[in-house]
């Protein structure tokens, strides 16, 4: 995957990592507390994670930020799972899971 789609406003790509038989794509929300979302599922923070392992399918994980412990976030379960069949279907349906939030 060359691009990666464009997240909507508040919402950012962090490190990710990839080899021929893995990959993943991190991204997270620029705050990790507060926003529109917070209460809805915890503090309005959330992180998330498109993943591939040879063989299986590509996952779409998005998980809230419930807390601290010191400067640390706790997440929660996750609140999106998908799977899909492809890499570009898993990148380019994380835009519309963010706004089903």
């Amino acid at each position: 995957m060359n691009e990666l789609p464009k997240l909507p406003n508040g919402w950012e790509y962090g490190i990710g990592n990839r080899s021929e038989s893995y990959y993943t794509t991190n991204f997270q929300t620029e705050y990790q507390m507060g926003g529109a979302l917070a209460g809805e599922h915890g503090l309005g923070g959330y992180s998330g994670q498109i993943y591939w392992d040879e063989g299986g399918e590509h996952h779409v994980i998005i998980e809230p930020i419930t807390g601290f412990n010191g400067d640390d976030p706790v997440y929660g379960y996750p609140v999106v799972s998908r799977s899909f069949k492809t890499e570009e279907q898993a990148h380019n349906a994380v835009p519309e899971l963010i706004e089903e939030l």
